[in-house]
């Protein structure tokens, strides 16, 4: 990981070059956010991590009740300061004063794999599961539709008024298989695969960027 600092009158920048030998879990980081408090979290596939700016603490199934596995994804955190997670196997993960809770099938959550999280407009987290649409030979993706849900008490609920359906240009299923994780900002999703990238736009609109 690195991180760089620049004084606006000099221009000088300093790179600051963070790896497993300075406390990380593992060098592979899948997303990063800071929270109200100033701290850095980061999701890797062997624990959550948080940064002070000095030291790295992780947590994980060892160390952390309420946490069942070590694959975290994404990361976002809420109007209280609750920080959420999402896990490779679809769960999601809740720190609420200290304290983590995994939210599963159990709680209204569908049996899937990397949820995103974002804001649902209010401040609060909304889960996200992507579907695709394929053409009649189920060869080329057309269409992508974010279904999400909401926290209601304490089960989560389909949340229509924030699901989403973006037509898309084609994509293969090879160039599917290398997707990465997107991101949904101002009711646009990004899509990065290992060949482009793509701004689908709420209105239907498209943008495609590439080499060359």
């Amino acid at each position: 990981i690195y991180f760089s600092a620049a004084d606006p009158v000099a221009a000088q920048y300093r790179f600051d070059h963070w790896t497993a030998d300075n406390g990380l879990p593992q060098n592979s980081v899948r997303e990063i956010v800071q929270t109200r408090e100033g701290y850095l979290w980061f999701t890797t596939f062997d624990g959550l991590v948080r940064f002070d700016g000095v030291r790295f603490t992780v947590f994980n199934k060892g160390n952390s009740p309420g946490l069942a596995t070590n694959r975290f994804v994404s990361l976002f955190e809420d109007r209280n300061g609750d920080l959420w997670a999402g896990l490779e196997t679809g769960e999601v993960v809740r720190r609420h004063q200290g304290r983590f809770t995994t939210y599963t099938q159990a709680q209204g959550l569908p049996n899937d794999v990397f949820p995103r999280l974002a804001d649902d407009g209010q401040g609060n987290v909304a889960i996200y599961y992507l579907q695709f649409t394929t053409d009649d030979r189920e060869e080329i993706y057309t269409r992508l539709f974010l279904r999400a849900y909401r926290l209601s008490g304490d089960r989560f609920q389909p949340a229509d008024d924030v699901s989403y359906t973006f037509s898309m240009p084609p994509v293969s299923l090879d160039e599917s298989n290398k997707l990465t994780l997107g991101k949904l900002v101002d009711g646009d999703y990004w899509v990065f695969t290992s060949r482009r990238v793509l701004h689908l736009q709420k209105g239907g609109g498209i943008q495609i960027y590439s080499e060359g």
